[in-house]
């Protein structure tokens, strides 16, 4: 006898429905026991010795300066690398003053679109030790628009010069440093692109792809030699890039770093905010039915904070 389509249909949407069930719960426990239980029973320290030194670029503003100050405040000696001396000199004053146990920062001023990372070795050559560095400096163009829309070509070059070859060429740097100690910790900041294509900010994506991607191989790599490596992606923040404000689902930099950099040491790969996992556990599920719909709403949304840019500056939509 056969069954009727109809009673297929309803076997399985019934067995659809508790897959997704089943992953939500899943992925809801597993972020519960990263940031609740997992410090409670298997608690992972990265106190610093006094000769402990971290390393974080785009150290100036946003997600970077906020993982500086959380790296200042448990008694890291830092090295701030980011593009102007004037922020630079700033945020080094800034620190000190708010977090008397960091005991030194030095600054170093570099423009990550110079592929020349000599400068950068030379600073790192001289530190003692190199226990933590946060790969955070990112560049994006300035609104979000259609691909070969964005001009002139030098400014999608200046993405992919930053995005990548500036973490790789770091993680090159300090990874053999790490080794001979068996001890190290590697943060790369990704993003929530990484998980799902990006319209209009194409470029930008695929460069967070690959952090994402290198991130992940390299962690397996490095495990058994004593290195985390770590790769966070965060959704919108608001931060100087993002030009956002903040609101539900928009932490501040604070906050998301907060709640990030309690995850250091659980997971190798996180969304890190709350609001963000969530998110993200959503987006994988719809994924499985269908591989264009984010994308697809993604750039309608992208478009609307384009066109909203483009009238504040008294530019021609194409």
């Amino acid at each position: 006898m056969m069954i009727p389509a109809i009673q297929v249909l309803g076997y399985l949407g019934f067995v659809v429905i508790w897959i997704i069930v089943f992953l939500v719960v899943f992925k809801a426990l597993i972020g519960l026991y990263s940031v609740y239980l997992a410090p409670i029973l298997l608690p992972f320290k990265f106190e610093p010795t006094s000769d402990s030194w971290a390393i974080v670029t785009g150290s100036t503003d946003g997600i970077g300066l906020e993982y500086s100050k959380k790296l200042a405040e448990k008694g890291f000696h830092l090295l701030l690398i980011s593009r102007n001396q004037e922020k630079l000199d700033r945020v080094r004053k800034e620190i000190l003053k708010e977090y008397p146990s960091c005991p030194e920062i030095v600054n170093l001023a570099f423009d990550f679109q110079n592929l020349d990372h000599a400068p950068i070795e030379a600073a790192i050559a001289k530190l003692p030790s190199i226990d933590i560095l946060v790969n955070n400096v990112g560049h994006a163009n300035w609104a979000p628009d259609y691909f070969t829309n964005i001009k002139p070509w030098e400014e999608l070059e200046k993405t992919i010069r930053i995005n990548i070859f500036s973490m790789t060429r770091l993680s090159y740097i300090v990874i053999p440093r790490m080794e001979v100690r068996r001890k190290g910790i590697i943060v790369n900041i990704s993003s929530f692109s990484a998980l799902v294509p990006t319209p209009c900010l194409a470029v930008y994506g695929a460069t967070k792809s690959y952090m994402d991607y290198l991130s992940r191989a390299l962690s397996v790599e490095c495990r058994s030699k004593g290195i985390i490596i770590q790769s966070v992606l965060p959704q919108f923040v608001s931060t100087n890039m993002s030009q956002m404000k903040p609101g539900f689902g928009v932490p501040d930099a604070k906050t998301y770093v907060d709640a990030s950099f309690k995850t250091i040491g659980y997971e190798t790969r996180t969304s890190g905010y709350w609001n963000h996992r969530i998110k993200a556990v959503a987006v994988k599920i719809i994924a499985l039915f269908s591989d264009t719909f984010i994308p697809h709403m993604i750039m309608m949304y992208l478009l609307l904070i384009r066109n909203k840019q483009y009238r504040k500056y008294n530019i021609k939509i194409n």
